[in-house]
């Protein structure tokens, strides 16, 4: 999966996750601000690990930005 790819697919899961167009998920955007929970925030922990990503809960809460979340997972998947 390219950069690219993984990308677009987490902007897809987390609008679904917020229910709300992914148009309105910039990429600097506090997602938290923007109404996604801790509850959703595990759910979406666990999707990026069962895709085969080793991401935990705290390192998305730590800067839970899009920008922040693509380059955790590009790490994860160069690592």
């Amino acid at each position: 999966m390219s950069k690219q790819e993984a990308n677009i697919d987490l902007l897809t899961m987390v609008s679904q996750l917020l229910n709300v167009p992914a148009e309105s998920v910039t990429p600097d955007v506090n997602l938290i601000e923007l109404g996604l929970d801790s509850i959703s925030m595990m759910r979406l922990t666990g999707q990026l690990r069962n895709a085969g990503l080793d991401i935990n809960f705290a390192q998305l809460m730590a800067n839970p930005t899009l920008t922040s979340w693509q380059a955790i997972i590009t790490s994860t998947e160069a690592g």
